[in-house]
């Protein structure tokens, strides 16, 4: 009687929140990570980000830095002040000129990471990737 082996995939489905004040932007990436497998949640703006956040769970959050009345900063600071930011993976993205520097103070303050726009795709999806298996 020989034994053989039985190789099973796992596969997670990764709950992301997509938050940007632009509809276009928000629909173009919960399509391109929806192609991805993943599940999307769009939300286009701050306030409605922050409240979604402090009632459900998200595996990744994307999180647009300049938006108005509340901004993706706001969120941040939000979420840092009420011991959310250290429970939650959020990853920024802007079109804004940033410095590297501005960058590592978000990484320093418990952001994951942070990507210029425009980013390509695969860029996108590596980000998300190294994100969501981090504990």
């Amino acid at each position: 009687m020989g034994l053989s082996f039985i190789s099973v995939s796992l596969w997670i489905i990764v709950n992301i929140l997509v938050v940007d004040d632009n509809d276009d932007i928000t629909e173009l990436l919960s399509d391109l990570l929806e192609s991805g497998g993943y599940d999307v949640t769009p939300v286009n703006n701050g306030k409605d980000a922050l409240s979604l956040i402090l009632k459900e769970s998200f595996d990744v959050i994307l999180l647009d830095v300049t938006m108005p009345e509340f901004s993706g900063l706001d969120v941040i600071k939000s979420m840092k002040n009420s011991g959310d930011l250290e429970k939650n993976k959020v990853i920024l993205f802007t079109a804004a000129a940033i410095s590297d520097k501005e960058i590592q103070d978000w990484i320093d303050m418990g952001v994951k990471n942070c990507l210029r726009k425009p980013f390509d795709p695969s860029t996108l999806f590596e980000s998300i990737s190294n994100v969501a298996i981090q504990f």
